[in-house]
């Protein structure tokens, strides 16, 4: 199994380091490991934040989750900073480990790059599917 470490991903402008700081990792079966982006600064409440899950599915499948929130905040006349909102983004993947690990590497690897694709994260950006 994996070891808890931190992540750095890119940001939108495909250059600048967002850095994930490994906060907890997870302590068995369901228990989400937890990451938060704490060079953001601010309130630690409304910092974005990563959560990794995994249990298990029917038969020799194993399902993991990953969701990532990015808070939305809002400061009042007065200072006062609140959420107001969040963005969410969750993956989910039901894996068969009763197929070769060749196979296994390549769904993976194909589903995750495929949600990464530039047609994909423009549809999330935008709200709708790709139209005819």
């Amino acid at each position: 199994m994996p070891t808890m470490a931190s992540i750095t991903v890119k940001a939108n402008d495909g250059t600048t380091d967002v850095p994930f700081a490994a906060l907890a990792g997870s302590s068995g079966e369901t228990v989400p490991a937890k990451w938060r982006n704490d060079a953001a600064g601010g309130i630690p409440a409304y910092r974005k934040q990563a959560k990794l899950t995994a249990k298990a599915g029917s038969g020799s499948k194993r399902v993991t989750e990953t969701l990532v929130v990015f808070p939305i905040t809002r400061t009042d006349s007065n200072g006062n900073v609140t959420q107001v909102s969040a963005h969410t983004v969750r993956t989910i993947a039901t894996i068969d480990y009763s197929d070769s690990q060749s196979g296994i590497d390549e769904a993976v690897s194909q589903g995750t790059n495929f949600a990464a694709a530039a047609l994909p994260k423009a549809a999330m950006k935008e709200g709708y599917a790709p139209r005819g």
